[in-house]
């Protein structure tokens, strides 16, 4: 057999290492921007929370590690942050009520969920911290809860302040000896913990004098109070005055030499002797300061993310991270490189961002003469090695690999802009075709809504014919999204003019011959039976399978048209609907290597098998690390295996086994190598052809498992024989045999029993 006479070349193949994440890895990328909180330890390490999680900044070095659900958080929404020096400990508040503490030597999390499970109020955002001993007392935005983290539990909570309303938010809190103190949205609230009982709100005393309190500090052992009429001491039950600021104060720090004062256009460092030093700045979004041994200030904030006083000057620093979390549109372009955009349309829009070689590079305001600049993306294709993304508003963007930026609008091409404003072009959709052609929906235009540009350049425009109905595109719609079958017929997904309701699809044949206008047919799929019988007339993906047929993703669920010429008899069929998504809005759509389809929704991400019969996996928030349920949108790389959903959160990742296909064999990557058995984690081939199955052998080239084809690139093997046994020790041979059996590759693999 095959795999017996090249055995013998076995001792001259070497498994090379695969450095890509193993299958099953998630991984979480998110906007370090928006800067929330912040804590300084003494050993120049500052920690900044954000609204994409957490990074440790080290001002030696001036390098940021970053921390997001996949590294340890229960979630990437940070909200307080507070160090406990003598444990070497962060504590860590978050917008769902969580609570995490992380071990800062060793990089381990301890979390608490029960705040977030609390049902009697609406929001349970975490505020701030104070710890004393064996004692945490954690404020939020419904009061006071104490826990108790040698016992790993919350043992009360205190949600009436004296005179304050149930569940009032409790912005700080501070323990002053045996004195407790909460800053809230309605003034201060103080006890005593010699109380027997703080959960009555007897115990409370309440001073609404100065209106809104937002932040505490202990300086020279007196209580400073910051509010939203200045700096206040807290001298028994009553604010007194303590230096005039002239603006509401945004959050206080203290050391024992110095009290910083943070406002909305100023840094203020008071000495302990009186003595002030006001630093002015644009900190209007600044959201906390923290002071450290050495007076060192660092500010959190949401646009700059951190920023430092150095001893002269304020200076930001922010990680490399994209601009936004929002990822309303995702695309992996031919390079592998990951493009996100901020959203679909240019209301809103905040840039877009592109990922490539473990960096982000994020855009804004890109010129487009006579418009409005580019601030998001719609699409993204490439050809000849130049990226063409399309915009709303814009036009189209052709970028080199230099990343100098092309524009084709209505000042200098064909293109035109909507009926309103011809200068306005928006190109909500693209799709390339195997001649090199990029077929672009062009919205509300008045004329001719489908593009065809050319790989010399020229624009060739479809839809108005004058021909009436059948062989022109439908009036009164425009075209929202646009693919290609197998075929060449172009698939657009079409809205109403005026209201933008979804109205179908719309199938664009021209019977291959593009330059004929008189021979072309247009034919019009909806929800009538007759006419498809689409689950919903608003299709919001369309993409092809490897077997030909065309999917489409709708607001109340999936359907597929297996055969795209079947469209064109006189009545044409009803689409199959996929039964298992009826009435699941689904956002996007993705087809994998081994062509199972991967839906994105707002309940997650929900992965089909080949036909849609059956559901494979279904992933959300809750039983994986995708980072919301909120799917805006999925992509696929298909040289990695990799599958990428967008969410209102950041972007995820998950690494597949659907990598693509190799056209030949060449040398198999095969790991983790040795491989230690029994395991949780299969052993992984990969470098297959198309339908390729694998033989497990022993150097003798008997017969241990054989491992059927899945049509991608990668086997997986979980270290057992053909009667389910763990295998022993030693070497075996891997023999990839393509679909035809002309065809083989071998590779080596070590085998260590625990």
């Amino acid at each position: 057999m095959l795999y017996r006479m090249t055995l013998a070349c076995l001792l001259c193949i070497v498994s090379l290492p695969m450095f890509a994440q193993g299958i099953g890895t998630w991984k979480s990328f998110t906007s370090l921007q928006t800067a929330t909180s912040v804590a300084a330890e003494r050993n120049q390490i500052v920690w900044v929370g954000t609204e994409g999680g957490l990074y440790r900044f080290n001002r030696a070095t001036r390098q940021a590690r970053t921390f997001t659900n996949t590294e340890g958080l229960v979630e990437t929404r940070v909200t307080a942050l507070k160090l406990d020096r003598l444990r070497n400990q962060l504590w860590i508040g978050y917008e769902s009520g969580a609570v995490s503490v992380l071990d800062t030597e060793n990089e381990t999390f301890t979390n608490y969920l029960d705040l977030a499970r609390v049902t009697q109020f609406p929001s349970r955002t975490i505020r701030d911290f104070s710890i004393q001993s064996d004692s945490v007392f954690v404020a939020s935005d419904f009061g006071i809860s104490l826990l108790v983290p040698s016992r790993r539990e919350f043992r009360e909570s205190y949600t009436r302040l004296g005179a304050l309303p149930s569940g009032t938010r409790v912005n700080a809190v501070l323990l002053s000896g045996t004195r407790l103190v909460a800053a809230t949205v309605q003034g201060v609230a103080t006890a005593s913990l010699t109380s027997r009982n703080l959960v009555a709100p007897t115990e409370w005393t309440a001073i609404t004098a100065q209106g809104r309190a937002t932040s505490l500090a202990e300086f020279q052992r007196e209580v400073v109070v910051g509010t939203e009429r200045g700096v206040f001491s807290l001298i028994g039950t009553t604010l007194q005055p303590r230096q005039d600021i002239g603006a509401a104060v945004i959050s206080l720090s203290a050391n024992s030499a110095t009290l910083a004062v943070l406002t909305s256009d100023a840094l203020i460092l008071q000495g302990a002797t009186g003595e002030a030093r006001r630093i002015s700045g644009a900190l209007s979004q600044a959201s906390s300061v923290a002071i450290d041994d050495q007076s060192g200030a660092f500010i959190s904030d949401r646009r700059q993310s951190l920023i430092e006083f150095n001893g002269t000057a304020l200076a930001s620093f922010a990680p490399n991270s994209p601009l936004s979390n929002r990822f309303e549109v995702v695309v992996i372009d031919a390079q592998s490189r990951v493009w996100g955009s901020s959203s679909v349309t240019s209301n809103g829009a905040a840039g877009f961002y592109r990922l490539s070689n473990g960096q982000w590079r994020n855009f804004t305001n890109i010129n487009s003469p006579n418009t409005a600049p580019a601030n998001q993306f719609s699409a993204v294709v490439t050809r000849n090695g130049k990226t063409f993304v399309s915009t709303w508003g814009s036009g189209l963007l052709e970028f080199d690999e230099t990343d100098a930026v092309r524009v084709y609008n209505r000042s200098n091409s064909d293109f035109v802009g909507i009926r309103t404003a011809e200068n306005f072009v928006v190109l909500p959709s693209m799709a390339i075709s195997e001649t090199g052609s990029i077929w672009i929906a062009n919205l509300l235009t008045a004329l001719n809504p489908i593009y065809e540009f050319l790989p010399n350049g020229q624009i060739r425009k479809y839809g108005t014919t004058g021909f009436g109905d059948g062989r022109e595109f439908p009036r009164g719609v425009s075209a929202s999204k646009i693919a290609l079958d197998a075929s060449g017929r172009k698939w657009i997904a079409i809205t109403g003019e005026n209201d933008g309701s979804g109205r179908g699809v719309v199938v664009f044949d021209d019977n291959l011959t593009p330059e004929n206008i008189q021979d072309d047919r247009w034919i019009l799929l909806d929800e009538r039976s007759g006419f498809g019988a689409l689950p919903n007339n608003r299709v919001n993906d369309i993409q092809v399978d490897a077997d030909g047929a065309i999917w489409l993703a709708t607001d109340r669920g999936a359907a597929y048209v297996f055969d795209g010429g079947s469209v064109l008899q006189q009545r044409i069929p009803n689409a199959t609907n996929v039964f298992d998504l009826r009435n699941e809005f689904l956002s996007s759509l993705a087809i994998d290597a081994l062509n199972r389809k991967w839906f994105g929704s707002q309940n997650g991400v929900w992965v089909m098998n080949a036909d849609g019969t059956r559901i494979l996996e279904r992933y959300t928030a809750d039983n994986s690390p995708l980072l919301s349920n909120n799917v805006r949108s999925v992509a696929y790389d298909r040289r990695t295996g990799v599958m990428y959903f967008g969410t209102d959160r950041g972007l995820s990742s998950l690494t597949t086994n659907a990598v693509e296909p190799r056209e030949t064999f060449g040398t198999l990557k095969i790991f983790p190598n040795p491989y230690r058995a029994p395991s949780t984690t299969r052993l992984t081939i990969e470098g297959l052809t198309r339908n390729a199955f694998v033989r497990i052998v022993t150097v003798s080239g008997a017969l241990v498992r054989e491992l059927p084809a899945t049509g991608g690139s990668i086997a997986e093997w979980d270290g057992k024989d053909k009667n389910g046994n763990d295998v022993a020790s030693g070497i075996y041979i891997a023999v990839a045999i393509s679909e035809d059996g002309r065809e083989s590759a071998l590779g080596k693999i070590a085998v260590i029993r625990r």
